[in-house]
């Protein structure tokens, strides 16, 4: 009996020397008052940043939410519980104003309270977003700790943008081509600006909600370049999109009839004039430069793509895939795989595999160029098409 006593004793001593070390665990890691959360927020250094039910303070991963804005603009956040995801605990109301050419203002969420979390295990971002208005969208920002922002615009992974329903957003890492790694980021932001409002006609002010900050860990099967969701040349890679020139002529415009895309809202127009040389479109990713990123996951390059009329349908667009050796070349329709059908005034989905860009290696990608050759084009050496869901894909 002594000794069932003893073993007792030593098991119950053993049960709360692990309940305290838990407890003490979960407050290190949290650094928030767990008695002011539900049992079911506990996540700690896992996929959910902020659900921000706690009505405030710190979120899930130990870190602050913040508002910043520039001279004349305005931020401000608060907690809702009658707008919350799923009708229960509490989301994040930011309130922007940007009445002035040139200014900004946003929100962030820190990722940790050292400023820097090691993001690598995860593939993709993901929210909850709704607002009081439809037709919104934002400037998505992940920034590291030396202080480099990586950036894209919600509406070119959410078809439509930003409405009054709950709709989730999942972006994958690999479009935050700007980040030298995903090692040491440091905080989620979130910019309203006013010269991209007033370039799409949207209101300059406004409420947006968001809940379920998180991430995930499975590789989503497609990384857009562009989408053409608004009239703003950032593509969706977070670089410039340009025209080049080669002794002719090309223009791009986003600013015609909206009837005329594949998917949403709208399509790019390219125009040329390839008569005895070459010209085209750029698109460099990450910044103004361009910078390298191991797209290696992906396995092909796809667009859509009509041209505008009968006599302004070339025969042959070159797709070039700029890497860190150099530029690698493959054709439409010459080099894809689906369709094999020329050109023209229909929407097709060209695919062409990496394998067909002789020498590339996914694994340093920095840009991509459409260019009309004279040699190429056929005997429409004018001519204009349309293009749209420019990506890589698994």
């Amino acid at each position: 009996m002594e000794k069932l006593k003893k073993l007792t004793s030593l098991i119950i001593m053993l049960a709360a020397t692990l309940v305290a070390f838990n407890c003490d665990t979960l407050r290190a890691e949290s650094s928030v008052d767990v008695n002011s959360i539900s049992a079911t927020s506990l996540v700690f250094n896992g996929p959910m940043v902020a659900n921000f039910d706690n009505g405030g303070g710190l979120n899930l991963w130990g870190g602050t939410t913040g508002i910043f804005n520039s001279v004349g603009a305005t931020a401000s956040i608060s907690y809702s519980s009658s707008v919350a995801y799923g009708g229960s605990g509490y989301s994040l109301a930011i309130t922007y104003g940007v009445p002035l050419a040139g200014v900004y203002s946003g929100a962030y969420t820190n990722l940790s309270s050292i400023g820097i979390a090691d993001i690598r295990a995860y593939k993709y971002l993901s929210f909850y977003v709704r607002a009081a208005a439809p037709e919104k969208t934002f400037k998505l920002e992940l920034q590291d700790s030396n202080g480099v922002n990586a950036s894209l615009y919600v509406s070119d992974y959410l078809d439509g943008g930003i409405t009054t329903t709950w709709q989730e957003v999942r972006i994958p890492l690999d479009a935050f081509v700007n980040l030298d790694s995903l090692e040491n980021v440091s905080k989620i932001v979130f910019v309203f600006e006013h010269d991209y409002y007033e370039r799409n006609a949207m209101p300059f002010s406004g409420t947006v909600y968001l809940d379920n900050i998180s991430f995930g860990t499975d590789a989503l099967s497609a990384v857009r370049i562009e989408h053409f969701a608004d009239k703003w040349d950032m593509n969706a890679l977070g670089g410039n999109l340009g025209d080049m020139f080669g002794g002719r002529n090309a223009y791009h415009s986003h600013d015609f009839s909206s009837t005329v895309y594949r998917d949403h809202a709208y399509a790019l127009l390219s125009s040329y004039n390839a008569t005895s040389g070459w010209c085209g479109m750029y698109m460099l990713f990450g910044n103004a430069y361009g910078k390298a990123h191991d797209f290696s996951y992906y396995k092909k390059f796809t667009l859509w793509m009509r041209a505008m009329s009968d006599v302004t349908t070339p025969a042959n667009v070159k797709i070039e895939l700029v890497d860190a050796t150099g530029i690698h070349v493959a054709m439409i329709p010459g080099n894809t795989t689906t369709p094999t059908e020329p050109i023209s005034t229909t929407w097709r989905k060209y695919t062409i595999y990496f394998t067909a860009f002789a020498g590339l290696s996914p694994a340093s990608i920095k840009q991509m160029n459409i260019v009309y050759e004279d040699s190429k084009v056929g005997v429409n050496t004018v001519g204009a098409v349309y293009y749209d869901v420019i990506q890589f894909e698994e």
